[in-house]
């Protein structure tokens, strides 16, 4: 399944693979090589990240249940741009997964240091979308988001601090819920 970003202000959709190559790309212009023993790139964030629901999975991460993805988003723009990458996004991951263990993995952020780049997609696990959906109420989803804006920006926080020299790209999520509660009700119908 293709993953789109819009881009702000733009309207615009766009694969998130091209979004994340294109913005990677600019960076890598004159970019100094990093560390032969730390990757380019390191993928955070949940199961949008880890590429769940895409085999084949990294064996160890199966093992964990992280399902990371050898064909997630973060590997396909790192193989495309031919820098090194690894990941310790996880399917499940919450906010507070960048700074705490997780399904017996080590907090994400003691992943970056020396990265270069930092891609994450983090939050939707933390509102709980599909019990926000079933509720059809753009009200109780403008407060999750309302609740969620806070702590993201914290874990954006505890990114820079583990990683502070490196590019930290945030992705969003593909538009999933209605802008407007007539057209909510219109497209779950009665229940």
């Amino acid at each position: 399944m293709m993953r789109w970003a819009r881009l702000a202000g733009k309207g615009k959709r766009f694969p998130v693979v091209a979004v994340v190559l294109g913005l990677l790309a600019v960076g890598l212009i004159g970019a100094a090589p990093s560390d032969a023993s730390t990757p380019a790139l390191v993928a955070l964030g949940d199961s949008y990240t880890s590429g769940e629901g895409v085999k084949p999975y990294e064996p160890a991460s199966e093992a964990s249940r992280c399902d990371r993805s050898t064909k997630a988003y973060p590997a396909v723009a790192a193989s495309t741009l031919g820098i090194s990458w690894r990941s310790a996004a996880c399917s499940g991951a919450t906010v507070s997964s960048l700074t705490t263990s997780f399904k017996g993995q080590a907090p994400q952020v003691s992943s970056v240091r020396g990265a270069r780049y930092v891609v994450l997609t983090i939050g939707g696990n933390d509102i709980d979308a599909l019990a926000l959906a079933a509720s059809r109420s753009t009200t109780m989803l403008t407060e999750a988001l309302d609740e969620l804006r806070p702590k993201v920006a914290a874990g954006l926080r505890s990114v820079r601090a583990a990683a502070p020299g490196a590019t930290v790209l945030l992705v969003g999520y593909p538009d999933i819920f209605p802008k407007d509660q007539a057209t909510l009700d219109r497209c779950i119908g009665p229940l």
